[in-house]
C-alpha cells in the first residue's frame, strides 16, 4: 500500500539505503541456490508453483547477506530459511481467500508446539500437502544449536507472537481496523522483530545474559573489596547477594522454567 496525500499525490520515498555503505556476506552467489534447495527439500510450494517463483524472486539469500554482512554461513542460512518459511506460509495459507481463524488455528497450535518442544507434537497432522511442520522443526532445532541461549529464546518468543498475529490478521480481513489496533499489531507481523533479533548473533555478539553475568561478578568482587573493613556495609552487600540469588533461584522452578 502506497501512502498518498489528500490530493492523491504519492509521498516521496526516503532513499534510506543510500545513507549506509553497501556490504554483503561472501560469497554472494550461494544464497540463491541454498534458498531454492531448502524450499524444494521441504516441498513448501509443491501445490503452488507461482508462490515458489515469488519466493525465489525475493532473492532472500542475497537480502540476508546484505542485512547481516558479518554473519557466518550457519546463521545466514538459518535467517534465509526462517524468512522463506514465514513468507511462504503467510503467502500460501494466511493470505488464502478461504482461510478463516477456524482453519488456521489447528496449524498454528501445531507450530507453537514445535517451538516449545523442538519436535512435532504427537497426534497432530502436518500442514496439508506441504512440509511446513517438518521445516519448522528443522528451524527450531537449528535455532537452539546455532544461536546463543539469549537470542534463541527471544527469537522463539517473537515467532510465537508472529503466529498469533497471523490469527489476528484472519479475524480482521473483512472488518475495519482502527489505527491504534494496527499500530499495536503491525510490529509483530512476519519479519520485523524476528530480523532485529538476529542482528546481535549475526555480528558475533552475545550481549544479553553473558554481559550481565560478567558485570555482576565484577561488581560482587569490587563490593567485597570495598566492604571488607566495614561490617554494616559487608552485611548489606551479603544480604543483597542472597536476595538476588534467591530471586534467580525462583526462576529455576517449574513455574518459570518455560
Amino acid at each position: 500500500m502506497t501512502a498518498r496525500r489528500a490530493d492523491t499525490t504519492p509521498w516521496a520515498k526516503l532513499a534510506i539505503a543510500d545513507l549506509f555503505p553497501a556490504r554483503t556476506s561472501p560469497p554472494p552467489d550461494t544464497g540463491a541456490q541454498h534458498a531454492q534447495d531448502w524450499i524444494d527439500h521441504y516441498r513448501l510450494c509443491d501445490q503452488d508453483p507461482a508462490a515458489r517463483a515469488r519466493l525465489l524472486g525475493s532473492r532472500m539469500g542475497q537480502c540476508v547477506a546484505r542485512v547481516h554482512p558479518q554473519a557466518g554461513p550457519e546463521i545466514r542460512e538459518l535467517a534465509t530459511d526462517l524468512f522463506l518459511w514465514l513468507i511462504a506460509y503467510d503467502d500460501i495459507h494466511v493470505e488464502a481467500l478461504d482461510t478463516t481463524p477456524t482453519t488456521l488455528l489447528p496449524q498454528i497450535a501445531t507450530f507453537l508446539g514445535v517451538l516449545e518442544t523442538g519436535e512435532r507434537t504427537a497426534g497432530t497432522a502436518s500442514t496439508t500437502g506441504t512440509g511446513f511442520t517438518a521445516a519448522l522443526t528443522d528451524l527450531a532445532h537449528r535455532t537452539r544449536t546455532v544461536l546463543p541461549p539469549g537470542p534463541a529464546a527471544r527469537l522463539t518468543a517473537f515467532l510465537h507472537v508472529s503466529f498469533l498475529s497471523m490469527l489476528w490478521d484472519t479475524t480482521r480481513r473483512k472488518t475495519p481496523v482502527s489505527l491504534a489496533e494496527y499500530l499495536t499489531m503491525r510490529p509483530h507481523s512476519v519479519l520485523g522483530r524476528v530480523s532485529v533479533t538476529l542482528v546481535e548473533p549475526a555480528a558475533g555478539l552475545d550481549l544479553a545474559a553473558r554481559m550481565g553475568n560478567d558485570e555482576a561478578g565484577l561488581a560482587r568482587h569490587l563490593v567485597g573489596r570495598l566492604t571488607a573493613a566495614e561490617r554494616p556495609l559487608r552485611l548489606y552487600a551479603t544480604a543483597f547477594e542472597q536476595a538476588l540469588a534467591g530471586i534467580s533461584g525462583c526462576y529455576g522452578t517449574p513455574r518459570y522454567r518455560t
